[in-house]
Parts: structure tokens; sequence; C-alpha cells
């Protein structure tokens, strides 16, 4: 009688395992973007109960919404960096712009209602800039893509821009062979993340691939939108280093037709 009990056991087990690995499978790529992707999040006014956040990509048309907590707070978490255009229920929309792994904050007004801190003379407030994250202890530098593509540079590789990080040095030798360090750390202490898959290295020295005994690039230069060089303070998503983090998000179609060639 107790050999069917241990064979069900067996069987369960094996059950199990098969649901856990599906799980992990349909959550990693989701888990992995997080480290390029951004939050937005602020604070409704003018409005009773729960209101609808629209954001929309300008450069994609692509619409991601929410509703408000009571309170008025809301939070809006996996956008792809890019311009956003965001209203709350009817109320005025705002221009924002989101950059690679960045978390801002930008409060809103409901149809009727006027965003916290506005005076009620004023019909109409136009601010100009992005919003400025001060609720982090993260310390890093975003290299836009305006930057890469105005910079000079020699090696064609985009990581050659976070030579301009504090604490960063980029170093290339006549082979073409190169190397990015942080924090007077090897380089094997970096790590690259594109779109959120890190691209360390598991069979050669150097961690990132592109790097001392591989020459070469760990992604072509024009595919890359921007990216955020974190020297310290980064959170739980980046592995495999103990220097600094780089994490690039590519580029992506937008509805305006373009290219370029190198």
């Amino acid at each position: 009688m107790k050999q069917p009990n241990r064979v069900a056991r067996r069987y369960n087990r094996t059950v199990l395992c098969c649901a856990l690995a599906s799980c992990l499978a349909v959550a990693a790529p989701a888990a992995l973007a997080q480290s390029a992707n951004a939050i937005l999040r602020g604070q409704v006014s003018g409005a009773s109960g729960a209101t609808e956040i629209n954001a929309r990509n300008i450069a994609t048309g692509a619409v991601r919404r929410t509703r408000s907590a009571a309170d008025g707070s809301y939070t809006l978490v996996g956008l792809e960096p890019g311009t956003y255009s965001v209203e709350a229920d009817s109320g005025p929309a705002q221009t924002v712009r989101l950059s690679v792994a960045s978390t801002a904050t930008l409060n809103l007004s409901a149809a009727g209602g006027a965003a916290p801190g506005t005076p009620s003379t004023l019909e109409a407030v136009v601010v100009t800039g992005s919003p400025v994250e001060v609720k982090t202890s993260e310390v890093g530098k975003t290299v836009s893509l305006h930057q890469i593509q105005q910079t000079p540079q020699i090696t064609r590789n985009f990581l050659e821009f976070a030579d301009a990080v504090p604490g960063m040095i980029f170093t290339s030798d006549k082979e073409g062979h190169t190397k990015l360090t942080g924090g007077g750390q090897n380089a094997s202490s970096t790590n690259v993340y594109i779109d959120g898959v890190g691209q360390k290295s598991y069979v050669k020295e150097g961690g990132v691939a592109g790097q001392f005994a591989s020459a070469g690039n760990p992604f072509p230069q024009l595919a890359i939108g921007e990216y955020k060089v974190i020297t310290s303070n980064y959170k739980a998503e980046y592995g495999q280093i103990s220097s600094a983090a780089v994490t690039a998000v590519t580029k992506s179609g937008t509805n305006d037709f373009h290219g370029e060639a190198f």
C-alpha cells in the first residue's frame, strides 16, 4: 500500500515543478524589462473618488491607462522611455519626457480642477523641462540620443559616451579592445543591460561582451536610443555588478518614417 503513495507523491512533485517553471518562463520578460522602463507617478486634484489616468506615447500612439486611488495618487509602471501626453479624465493634458530607468513625478488636475500648487487666479500654467526625481538614493546619469549623435568619438562603441559620467573610464587599445571601468574597479565589475537583458559574459574574462579578449561592441551604436549609467545605490534588479550598471534602451518604430546609416 505504500508504493502507490510514493508514486503519487513523486507525480505531484513533478507537476508542481513543471508549473513553477512555466510561471517563471512567463514572468521572465517582464522582470528583465524593469531595468530599462520608466515609472510615472503623481497626484490628481479636482476629482472626487477614483480618476482614470491616460498616458499616450506621442511617438508611437500607444496608450497606457490606470485609475487613481481614493486620495488622488496614481502610479504607471513599465513605461517605455519617450515623450508622453498625460491627462486625468477630461482634464488638461500635460507633456512629460521619461528617460530610461527613471521615476518621474507629474501632478495632474481633473476636469474643472487645478493641479496641486496652482494659483486659482491663473487659467493655465506652462511648464518647460523634465520632471526631476528627488525621492531616490540612486546615483546615475542619462546619456541622451542627442549626445550619442552629436558627440565625436572614434570607436563606434556607444559605451564610450559613459566616459563623461563621473567615476567612469572608457579605454581602447590599438587592437580594438575596449574597457569600461567604474569606481577604480576592473571592467568585469560592470554590467550592461540592453532592453533589460544583461550582456555579462559567462565564458570569457572581462564581464561584458566586447571587452578584454573579445574585440568589438556589445551592441550597434545606431540601434541605441539612450542609456543610463548608475554608479551606486542601484536597485536589486541589477545583478552581477559591483561597480556600475549601464542600462540601455534600443530604438523602436514610431509613426514617423525615418532612418540613418553609417
